[in-house]
């Protein structure tokens, strides 16, 4: 690391722990899981992302989306949340890979799933509905 790139990461780290602090606060300020996750979400758009989604799966395995934050706080996010359909053995997208058990993925710009690899929707969403608000990240 040379002087520049030390000097630019001094600059950027009190942003850095702020969004951190505020990430953890939200977490923490309630007991109550869906309502911790809904915060959470709230935080991370716009900061990180253009639109956030919380998937929660109960001991049986049936997964259920919990929030969906937008960047435009117009969006007409009825019909994001509720039960997912369950999830195929021969699905290969992030979201099927994860709730299959592979843990967190972070997905570039390059790394988007193609039209094979398509997310999982929330079985009361319109089939284009992420498309249709936005989705880039």
């Amino acid at each position: 690391m040379d002087e520049d790139d030390a000097d630019a990461a001094l600059r950027a780290a009190p942003d850095q722990m702020a969004f951190a602090t505020r990430s953890a606060a939200a977490l923490s300020s309630t007991l109550d899981a869906v309502e911790g996750l809904r915060r959470v979400c709230r935080v991370l758009v716009p900061r990180l992302a253009d639109w956030s989604a919380a998937d929660l799966m109960d001991e049986d395995g049936a997964a259920e989306r919990v929030c969906f934050s937008h960047r435009d706080p117009d969006a007409a996010l009825t019909g994001l949340t509720g039960p997912l359909p369950p999830v195929p053995e021969t699905a290969t997208g992030p979201l099927s890979r994860v709730l299959r058990g592979a843990g967190p993925l972070l997905l570039s710009a390059g790394r988007l799933p193609t039209a094979q690899g398509r997310p999982i929707r929330c079985t009361r969403q319109p089939r284009n509905r992420s498309r249709d608000l936005g989705e880039t990240s």
